[in-house]
C-alpha cells in the first residue's frame, strides 16, 4: 500500500493518516534528497493535514512553497498549487527503497 495516504483523513481517524504522511515524508528524506520532487510532495501533505487538524503549520508552509518555487520554478503547476494549499497527488511506493 501507498506510503501516502490518498483522502484528507483516513475516515474517522485523523491520527493514522498524520502518522502515515510522516512515514511517507521520512522515507522520502532516507531515499531522496530534500528537493526531491517527491519529498517536497511528503512535506506538502503532512503540512497540509497537520494544518487540517488546526495545527500551526504557516511556518513550515512558507518553507515547502519557497522549495517548490526554487526547485521547480515559480510557475510550475506544483508550485502554484502549493499557493493554493492543495493537496498533492501521488503513489509513493518507498517499502523496497
Amino acid at each position: 500500500m501507498s506510503g501516502l495516504v490518498p483522502y484528507l483523513f483516513f475516515p474517522g481517524n485523523a491520527a493514522e493518516a498524520l502518522r502515515r504522511d510522516s512515514e511517507t515524508l521520512e522515507r522520502c528524506r532516507e531515499a531522496l534528497s530534500d528537493q526531491h520532487p517527491l519529498t517536497l510532495l511528503a512535506r506538502r501533505n503532512l503540512a497540509l493535514n497537520r494544518m487540517a487538524a488546526d495545527e500551526d503549520v504557516a511556518a513550515e508552509l512558507a518553507a515547502v512553497e519557497r522549495a517548490y518555487a526554487e526547485v521547480m520554478g515559480d510557475q510550475h503547476p506544483a508550485t502554484l498549487s502549493m499557493r493554493r494549499r492543495e493537496r498533492g497527488n501521488a503513489d509513493l511506493f518507498l517499502s523496497g527503497l
